[in-house]
């Protein structure tokens, strides 16, 4: 989740948001 929070103020990254909660789904994370 780390990685996320530095993105949580740009709402353009919404969709990098979306992907890299995919991929830690993926990573059973």
């Amino acid at each position: 989740m780390c990685g996320i929070v530095g993105v949580l103020g740009d709402h353009e990254a919404a969709p990098i948001l979306v992907q890299a909660l995919a991929r830690l789904e993926y990573r059973g994370y």
